[in-house]
């Protein structure tokens, strides 16, 4: 581990205890009491003792601990979180991973950083224990002798956290509600120590109520009689002070460990009640009587004790070149031995702390001993000193007073990297806004900090700054921080999200830039360089004829560069790159499966976790992969939620959304986009373009004409502001679409020659798409069917080229009718099936009309029984077997509004009540899970109905088709095209009786009955229908079918018999005979009847039956 700097010791070590000290057991008692619960709050004013207390009671009680010093760094919360995670790597060095910083990403969600923050914390220090406890007893070391339980419930193996000098967080620091939400994280086997001067704030008063808190005040750790008399005889060694006097000294300073220590080392000095009536005086009663005693002491040390005062935290050495006194190690720790109102704390030389009241007793003394200029020559140079020592949060304050600029501004810029890492951008910003304006504008590395510090909360000033430092940079001929500001600048505009217009201005500067200077300073300045000139690209100028090459540096880098979290990021602007403007889906898919892994790591940083998941969303969706893109909204909010990073929150509600309008979920769509709602930021003028556009597609899919122009002329305000050429082309389509639906005929032929046009220049088949969608629509409701059809050819030849499956502007409705008119007409027909398929297409009315259909679900059931899911058989298993005959048991009993009665009757007989009604739920769950589809069984007050909108079942096909031949054979105008394309339908269609014939379940013999009994009425019409047209081959074929699929019906044979004999070829008719005869012995030991043999008699003497005769054998 790294050696801890003075300010670390001090802030993460309990202070070193003199060997005199009195031991409080009645507050160690009171402590063992108080740790009951989770937290202790002591609150006392200083000089009470109770740094003393704490620190003797955990040597005391051998207790594991962090002990943590705040001060009013600690305003800047990132400050605390970083140097609490140092202590935590001292408690646990066996855990490699450090905590995380609180970097800007995390702060929209810092309740959810804190807890998650402390959850670890919590759960490091309590394994730290067990180890501790376990290597002690494998040792069989004393380690664990304290670990019995006291009466109170407190264990001495409890980890203790100590939160000293609460009282100098900053009143308006965010460092209170912290500490609330880390406090309520506690966990069993440990307890929260906090100690400070003020009372109990009114925020934590919940944690008393609940239980939560134990409080100690002045009450409680004022001294008792006592101990006052045990410390003075403690201290007093060998002065002979009887209890009398040590009472008298009790009495006057009424508990307060301070005063007693002042009054034992000056006893002639005198303390009245007046003088501590209020807790605000002690600080004026203990300058008073430290002052008497500082005139005691020789001039020497007084010198040393007021150069050394301003120093927060100092060591022998530093106290020693300051003062110019060698043996400042023993003043100091003269003064901790005795007790005078000085600590120190662990580390290698020692680190001492002036008790905060005799510092400031001190710093007034200073004020009055040295004037201006010796005073500012003395701070200066233990400035020097502190830097050297690597004290520097010590040293700037001091470089401040000074006004030392130059030392300030070269130490600011060497810790400004460290500083931004650590997420400490506010003390870093406060630290250069300390400089003079004159400083400021001469240095461009100070711009360019301040620039950095201001990008997370306003972009556009932080581009002030930036653009400032770009310039000096330019003029000073230094490459690098030219590249560095640069690259940041392009960063504001991500953040803001608004004006991308300035844009042109930075990519022009960059393609000077690299005329000059062709090569990068470093891998890491390249990859920043790329994905900024990357995205200025597509966000501004998409149609760059160097946007391709730019590509290319991506991909290279992204292939080789060794840091995940950037070839992550820079992975998912690829990703949108190949998504939205080049449809190359297959990369898109290759580049996921790359950089899926890394995404992930659990132990990669949230931020590029839930961006990687808003993109994986965006690609699948536009995929048509609507399932996975919303898995990948609900991972990518689910991990926002739990880290606290809500950057990427806008984008994946968003994308929500997107999913939802195509999965017909308006409900869904409509809630999440009130929540998309609620943190909209209209200044990012990106996010309300696509806000509102969303908005309008959910009103153009509920035919709201007057909201969808609302919403259109929104997105336009919005485009007009934010000028990225993208955004505006997807508006312009907008409009066209709320113009079309208000009938505005008049301008819509010069909107939609001006989208084109658009679409086309800037590239985007996503928008080239949309346009042609566009074309299609206005063609279709103001121009000719040829004419519509054409731009529909135009339009799906495109999409079938790139694989296009989806777009932003893809309403449900007209597509539906783009792909029904597109099938019937023989349009991209294997495309528009897939199309159909993947984006789950399902019309309000059953497309019967289609044969091509891609029907969801399609059941076969004559002369079989087969389930196709999509386009894949199922698979008969025995965990399929039940649910499968649920299915045809629906169908058999109509496949409309069945009583949920009625198939458990079936198909359960001998269960009853509960049983059965179980047995049902659970076979309907499965077979939903099987066809992978519940909107296909509807169950609706108790009757179940599988929905013809996306099931195609051939019985319910075979009796529709009978329906229409039995209406064109009655109609006297029938074509016989018409008829002749029906009754081959129906033909191809009827394969056997319903569910074959090795089933035997008694609920389906009504059905198959039924269409057996219309199939040989069909056949039979239709055997009369051609002879009647003088077609007796067509007539042969049916008779033929007709006994392939009945072989016992003696008038198909009759009709075939007589067909044959028309034809001439008695030889085919005598065989058809024969058959009958064998057929009818065998099955049914009968012989044909006199009609059939009087027909066969007949043409055996060679005579021609009378036509006439028209009666038909049942």
């Amino acid at each position: 581990m790294k050696t801890q700097n003075i300010a670390t010791i001090v802030k993460i070590n309990p202070p070193r205890l003199a060997s005199n000290i009195y031991l409080r057991k009645r507050l160690f008692k009171a402590l063992d009491e108080a740790r009951s619960r989770p937290v202790i709050w002591i609150a006392a004013p200083g000089g009470a003792g109770k740094t003393t207390l704490v620190t003797s009671y955990l040597k005391e009680k051998n207790l594991p601990c962090i002990w943590y010093q705040i001060d009013p760094g600690d305003g800047d919360i990132a400050s605390f979180f970083h140097y609490m995670g140092i202590a935590a790597k001292k408690a646990a060095p066996y855990k490699k991973e450090p905590l995380p910083h609180l970097t800007p990403e995390y702060l929209a969600g810092l309740p959810a950083f804190t807890r998650n923050y402390f959850r670890e914390l919590f759960s490091r220090v309590n394994q730290a224990v067990s180890k501790r406890s376990l290597r002690g007893a494998r040792r069989g070391s004393n380690l664990n002798k304290g670990i019995a339980t006291h009466p109170s419930g407190a264990r001495n193996d409890r980890f203790v956290i100590v939160f000293d000098n609460y009282q100098e967080a900053p009143e308006n620091s965010q460092l209170h509600e912290i500490m609330l939400n880390g406090l309520s994280e506690i966990p069993e086997g440990i307890n929260v120590i906090i100690i400070g001067r003020l009372p109990l704030p009114s925020a934590m008063a919940r944690l008393q109520v609940s239980e939560t808190l134990s409080l100690l005040n002045w009450d409680d750790i004022s001294l008792t009689l006592e101990e006052s008399i045990g410390i003075g005889r403690l201290r007093t060694k060998g002065k002979g002070l009887n209890n009398e006097v040590l009472e008298a000294l009790h009495k006057q300073t009424q508990g307060w460990v301070a005063g007693l220590i002042l009054l034992l080392e000056q006893s002639e000095c005198n303390i009245t009640p007046e003088m501590l009536k209020d807790q605000l005086n002690h600080q004026i009663v203990f300058d008073y009587f430290a002052g008497e005693i500082f005139q005691r002491a020789d001039k020497a040390t007084q010198e040393f004790l007021l150069k050394t005062s301003f120093l927060p935290r100092i060591t022998a050495s530093v106290a020693a070149l300051l003062t110019g006194r060698k043996h400042a190690a023993d003043i100091l720790n003269t003064l901790v031995r005795r007790n005078y109102f000085t600590i120190r704390h662990a580390g290698a030389e020692g680190v001492f702390e002036y008790h905060p009241l005799f510092r400031a007793f001190l710093e007034n003394r200073m004020d009055h001993t040295l004037n201006n200029k010796e005073l500012a020559e003395l701070k200066n140079k233990a400035a020097r000193l502190l830097i050297k020592a690597d004290n520097i949060e010590d040293a700037v304050p001091l470089l401040q007073q000074t006004e030392d600029w130059q030392t300030l501004t070269s130490l600011i810029l060497q810790q400004a990297p460290q500083l931004a890492q650590q997420g400490r951008l506010q003390t870093l910003a406060e630290w250069l806004q300390s400089l003079p304006d004159s400083v400021c504008e001469e240095e461009p590395w100070i711009l360019y900090w301040l620039g950095v510090c201001g990008l997370p909360f306003s972009p556009s000033s932080a581009r002030g700054h930036l653009e400032k430092a770009y310039n000096i940079f330019k003029a000073k001929g230094d490459p690098t921080g030219q590249m560095l500001a640069w690259c940041t600048i392009v960063e504001t505009f991500t953040y803001e999200f608004a004006d991308v217009a300035p844009l042109d201005h930075w990519i022009a500067e960059l393609e000077r830039f690299m005329e000059k200077n062709p090569f990068f300073s470093s891998p890491e300045i390249e990859a920043r360089i790329a994905a900024g000139m990357f995205t200025a690209l597509i966000f501004r100028q998409p149609q760059h004829p160097m946007l391709p090459e730019w590509t290319q540096r991506v991909e290279h880098i992204i292939a080789s560069c060794p840091d995940m979290s950037t070839r992550l990021l820079l992975g998912l602007n690829l990703l949108l790159y190949y998504s939205w403007w080049t449809a190359e889906f297959e990369k898109g898919r290759h580049l996921i499966e790359m950089l899926k892994p890394l995404a992930s790591k659990e132990d990669l940083a949230p931020l590029p976790r839930i961006a990687w998941h808003a993109t994986e969303a965006i690609y699948y969706w536009i995929t048509a992969e609507n399932a996975a893109a919303l898995h990948a909204v609900e991972e990518g909010l689910k991990l926002a939620e739990a880290s606290g990073v809500h950057l990427w929150d806008f984008m994946l509600l968003a994308q929500g959304v997107w999913a939802r309008v195509t999965a017909n979920d308006l409900a869904g769509a409509e809630a999440a986009l009130v929540r998309l709602r609620s943190i909209l930021d209209p200044q990012r003028h990106l996010d309300v373009i696509q806000y509102y556009t969303l908005a309008f597609c959910i009103a153009q899919q509920r035919n709201d004409t007057h909201l969808m122009m609302e919403y259109a002329m929104a997105s336009h305000r919005a485009s007009q502001q934010a000028k990225m050429p993208w955004a505006e082309c997807q508006v312009l389509i907008v409009l066209f679409f709320a113009h079309m639906a208000q009938g505005s005929k008049g301008s819509l032929k010069e909107m939609l020659c001006d989208l084109r046009n658009t679409a086309e220049g800037l590239a985007s088949p996503s928008l080239v798409m949309d346009a042609l969608a566009a074309e299609a629509h206005y063609t279709l409701q103001y121009q000719s069917r040829s004419e519509y059809l054409q731009a529909l050819k135009k339009m799906f030849a495109f999409a079938s080229r790139l694989n296009l499956l989806n777009g932003n502007l893809w309403a449900r409705r007209p597509l539906l009718l783009f792909c029904m008119d597109a099938l019937e007409n023989s349009i991209e027909v294997e495309f528009v099936q897939k199309l159909i398929r993947k984006r789950s297409l399902i019309p309000e009315e059953p497309p019967l009309r289609l044969d091509n259909w891609p029907w969801q679900i399609r059941v076969y059931t004559l002369g079989r029984y087969n389930v196709i899911k999509g386009q894949k058989p199922l698979t008969l298993t025995p965990s399929s077997r039940k649910p499968l005959e649920f299915l045809s048991a629906l169908i058999a009993f109509g496949g409309r509004m069945i009583s949920k009665e009625m198939l458990t009757e079936a198909l359960w007989p001998d269960a009853e009540g509960d049983v059965a009604q179980q047995s049902f739920e659970t076979t309907l769950h499965r077979l939903r899970k099987l066809l992978g589809s519940d909107e296909a069984l509807v169950l609706k007050d108790g009757r179940l109905t599988l929905d013809n909108r996306c099931c195609w079942v051939d019985c319910w096909a075979f009796e529709r088709l009978i329906a229409q031949i039995e209406h064109l054979l009655g109609a006297a105008d029938a074509k016989p095209d018409e008829v002749d394309k029906t009754a081959k339908k129906i033909f191809n269609l009827y394969h056997g009786h319903f569910l074959g014939r090795e089933t035997d379940y008694s609920w389906a013999l009504t059905l198959r009955e039924r269409l057996r009994s219309r199939f040989l009425r069909y056949i039979r019409d239709m055997g009369r229908y051609w002879k009647g047209h003088e077609k007796i081959d067509e007539a042969v074929k049916y008779y033929i079918k007709g006994l392939e699929i009945d072989p016992i019906s003696e008038g198909l044979y009759y009709g075939l018999m007589q067909c044959y004999i028309e034809l001439g070829d008695f030889a085919e008719a005598l065989s058809v005979y024969k058959r009958c005869c064998h057929t009818l012995n065998t099955l049914l030991n009968t012989a044909p009847s006199p009609k059939i043999e009087e027909l066969y008699n007949s043409f055996r003497r060679n005579k021609t039956p009378q036509q006439e005769d028209k009666t038909s054998l049942q």
